[in-house]
């Protein structure tokens, strides 16, 4: 896990789907706090009310409160892990300022976007839009971020659609309002955000349930056979067309049609399909004969699909006749506080899908969870560019890799895809008595090696997290000076004064997290994983 006292640049990105991509308006928002991992798995997705709109807030946050709750729930219950310290740390906020945290006497070992709690630290007001990431004890992650929509929803079923972010609140409603209305609906979104998972839940829950659903991928067409595909063909009407083809529409006849990647459609296609939606008659290639179907049409895209109106490429009355209603699904990172919902749903429909029984739970309190809190926090930090999809795949990569583990571990794989979480963090202000400096490298001033004394390096490691590059920064030293100091020093050392059955010990301890593993051994992660490496561990 990186320091998270570098300059980086800020991962997220916004897109067209970006649902909300302005400046925060953090005079008008709730802060809610949501448990992205819990040891106890079934907890995962609660969430704490910090403030409301407008509030000035101090939060105390400790094993026996606040209480935390899913929003269909009136109570709610607090951490209750005996690993937390009864003795609360503080969270300070006034609307459109930094928030503060404060340990005061709480014992509980913090980690806030990277950054261990000491005594004091500041974090940027604007990190809030992606949210702040806090770690408790190495059993607890959650998300501190802002909300639009705190009060208790009614339960009324998640629509096959899980999350409770604001916009999957938003979703579910827009499906309630328009699934029994015969109209066409144009859902639109990144690639992977569950284009098709929202098109089935229309269907489900619409008048037409009972009847057929058929989808049919728009851009896997041969443009050549598209429109006897959609539209059906005679026989002898084309090479290879040996018998009458019905097509995908009258296979649909009193159901629902769902037209993925509809902004791939072939320009040929494209005027037979607003035909069909002005007349509701389909006429098969070959024939001069129209048939009238009754048919809900369903469509999806990923493309900008104005844009191509503007390059000739895509029909404008089509855009309109298919967006009788619009939905618009966000991206992945626009709704992280989902993210841990997410992997605990797909985790559990891969254990149902092997056969493997139920998640792991562990009877002692002080266990470490099934899911290491290193590899939850890079999954919130992470920019998910194939968003639900990929996450998807991402949880069964880890579960299929750790078959037969008590608890998962990082592997290859995960690592190199989750490797770029480094480059997402963003730096906080600290106010320790002896805070990183908020300059470049370049304008820290210079001191000699000899004016650093022992006490203050292994403290300038410590607050490193033991990378010799960022303990230089903080001393004001260069890196060659750091390394010869670190040599010199007898209370500290270096990946290579480890045996391979001490680290061989901790990989086994550890599950083989490398970020766990360097702070125990008090190295450098980016030198351990380098060791481990050569030494076949991964």
């Amino acid at each position: 896990m990186a320091s998270g006292k570098d300059k980086i640049a800020d991962q997220s990105t916004h897109s067209r789907w970006d649902v909300s991509s302005g400046p925060s308006t953090l005079s008008r928002t709730t802060l809610m706090l949501t448990l992205v991992l819990h040891p106890r798995l079934s907890r995962v997705g609660e969430r704490a009310l910090v403030t409301v709109p407008g509030d000035s807030c101090v939060l105390r946050l400790s094993r026996m409160e606040p209480d935390f709750c899913t929003p269909h729930q009136n109570l709610g219950r607090p951490l209750g892990l005996p690993c937390i310290s009864r003795k609360p740390l503080r969270l300070i906020w006034s609307c459109n300022e930094n928030l503060r945290f404060e340990r005061g006497d709480c014992t509980t070992r913090v980690r806030i976007d990277g950054i261990p709690l000491e005594q004091t630290l500041e974090i940027e007001a604007r990190r809030l839009k992606e949210g702040v990431v806090l770690i408790l004890a190495d059993h607890v992650v959650m998300l501190l971020h802002e909300c639009e929509s705190p009060l208790l929803e009614r339960d009324r079923g998640d629509l096959g659609l899980v999350g409770y972010a604001d916009a999957m609140v938003r979703i579910r409603e827009e499906i309630r309002q328009v699934a029994d209305l015969d109209v066409p609906v144009l859902i639109r979104g990144e690639t992977g955000v569950g284009k098709e998972l929202v098109a089935q839940a229309l269907h489900r829950y619409g008048a037409r349930r009972n009847r057929p659903f058929i989808s049919v991928n728009l851009g896997a067409l041969p443009e050549s056979l598209a429109a006897a595909e959609l539209f059906g063909a005679k026989r002898g009407s084309f090479t290879g067309a040996t018998a009458d083809r019905p097509g995908y529409f009258r296979a649909a006849h009193q159901g629902v049609l769902f037209l993925d990647e509809v902004g791939e459609a072939p320009a040929e296609v494209q005027g037979m399909l607003l035909r069909v939606l002005e007349t509701k008659e389909i006429v098969p290639v070959g024939s001069h004969t129209p048939t009238r179907l009754d048919v809900r049409v369903l469509a999806a895209t990923d493309a900008e699909l104005e844009a191509r109106i503007k390059e000739d490429r895509f029909k404008e009355p089509l855009l309109h006749r298919l967006a009788g209603y619009e939905i618009v699904i966000p991206p992945l990172r626009g709704r992280r506080e989902d993210i841990g919902r997410l992997f605990v749903h797909f985790a559990r429909r891969n254990f149902d899908e092997f056969g493997w029984g139920p998640l792991p739970e562990f009877s002692d309190p002080l266990a470490l969870p099934w899911l290491p809190v290193e590899i939850a926090a890079a999954l919130v930090r992470f920019s998910w560019p194939g968003n639900v999809r990929q996450l998807r795949n991402l949880v069964r990569q880890l579960i299929i890799g750790n078959r037969g583990q008590t608890r998962l571990r990082m592997t290859p794989q995960v690592d190199r895809i989750l490797g770029m979480v480094q480059a997402a963090q963003s730096t906080p202000v600290s106010t320790d008595s002896v805070a990183p400096s908020n300059e470049p490298p370049s304008r820290v001033e210079r001191r000699r090696p000899s004016e650093v004394g022992e006490d203050e390096l292994i403290d300038a490691m410590r607050r490193a997290e033991w990378e010799p590059k960022e303990a230089a920064r903080i001393l004001g030293i260069s890196r060659a000076s750091i390394y010869d100091l670190v040599k010199k020093c007898d209370r500290l050392q270096t990946t290579m004064d480890l045996s391979p059955d001490q680290i061989e010990d901790c990989f086994r301890r550890h599950h083989g997290v490398v970020e766990t593993m360097a702070r125990e051994l008090e190295v450098s992660r980016l030198a351990l994983r380098r060791r481990m490496k050569s030494m076949g561990l991964n």
